[in-house]
């Protein structure tokens, strides 16, 4: 009894199969590209001119004689650095979600965002806050910083008289001072469009933009409250009756610093994804 045999067919014609190409691990950092040609468009062009008379004025401007003018430069200054990092490091473009924001927010989301709306109707439009943002984490810290920076703002700025000369000139004041109304504005402008669109409050936390601020709210307000309260305990006699208002400013710019630690800490896991 024979075997039976096996026939193999051979076609040198076909093409062989295509092999898929080897998956690449991406990095944390991968996402991140140098977008040097924007700043060739108007608005980058813009954006650096604004930079470098920005650190004109701040050069040039007297503290004492025009206070309010170096308050405006710092602000004006900081708002268009950040700016800029946001635009130079692509974090806009590194989004690729393909998410329609308007119509999914609540069943598409990573996480979840209580939204309530509020409809107030005028003769031709119509408003919508979303009030629901207040009752998360993040928009409960962002309404105290607000409202503590506020009184921060409120605090140095009754007591500082530019006419009064120290021993140290008010530096620590000054630099507290243009530290808490930096970002007091940022925080209010934030907090408002939060508040006043759904799309920001929920995709805002997927970039890196609340970290990097936040963390450098952080740093600063650290600075300027161990500066302030420093100076104020190493000088006490200088500052008369104005020893405790400015001791009770520097333990609040310390809460800031606390504040804004934990605002960096939430914002990090919502980027992450955590």
């Amino acid at each position: 009894m024979m075997a039976p045999e096996t026939v193999v067919t051979v076609d040198h014609n076909k093409p062989a199969s295509p092999q898929a190409p080897p998956q690449q691990q991406n990095g944390a950092l991968d996402w991140i590209k140098m977008n040097v040609e924007y700043f060739k468009t108007p608005p980058g062009i813009l954006k650096i001119i604004q930079l470098v008379l920005g650190i004109l004025c701040m050069a040039l401007g007297t503290p004492w004689a025009s206070t309010w003018f170096v308050f405006v430069a710092v602000t004006a200054f900081i708002t268009t650095l950040l700016w800029s990092f946001v635009y130079f490091l692509s974090i806009r473009e590194a989004l690729k979600l393909p998410i329609n924001w308007v119509l999914s927010l609540q069943s598409i989301m990573s996480h979840s965002v209580t939204i309530t709306r509020t409809t107030t109707t005028t003769s031709g439009s119509a408003l919508f806050v979303n009030t629901g943002y207040l009752g998360t984490l993040p928009g409960l810290l962002k309404l105290t910083q607000l409202l503590l920076g506020a009184a921060c703002v409120g605090v140095v700025g009754y007591y500082l008289e530019p006419g009064y000369s120290r021993y140290n000139g008010q530096k620590p004041e000054l630099f507290y001072l243009l530290t808490s109304v930096t970002f007091l504005i940022g925080t209010f402008c934030l907090l408002l469009s939060c508040l006043i669109s759904f799309t920001t409050a929920s995709m805002i936390s997927k970039t890196i933009y609340e970290v990097v601020y936040h963390g450098i709210a952080f740093v600063m307000y650290l600075a300027a409250g161990l500066t302030l309260m420093i100076e104020v305990n190493h000088q006490k006699s200088s500052y008369r009756s104005d020893f405790e208002p400015y001791l009770a400013a520097a333990v609040m710019g310390l809460v800031m610093a606390v504040l804004y630690l934990l605002s960096t800490f939430l914002a990090n896991r919502s980027y992450r994804g955590i």
